[in-house]
């Protein structure tokens, strides 16, 4: 009997484990496109940085950042 218990137990952990990683899954998202975006921006600089004589348009760059 006690062996059941345990295996309901069991399944009710890894069910509310598996719940709430779901749940919670929409701030990790965020995070990950924050970090992407900070690389864009350092990428971007370093582009910019490369050739002193060129500058990157603001709208080009704008343009960038949106369609990532």
């Amino acid at each position: 009997m006690m062996l059941v218990e345990f295996v309901g137990l069991t399944f009710f952990s890894f069910l509310t484990g598996t719940i709430s990683v779901m749940f919670s899954g929409d701030q990790s998202f965020e995070s990950l496109i924050n970090g992407r975006m900070k690389e864009l921006d350092l990428w971007l600089l370093k582009l910019e940085n490369c050739d002193k004589k060129h500058k990157i348009p603001n709208k080009l760059y704008y343009d960038i950042k949106e369609f990532i």
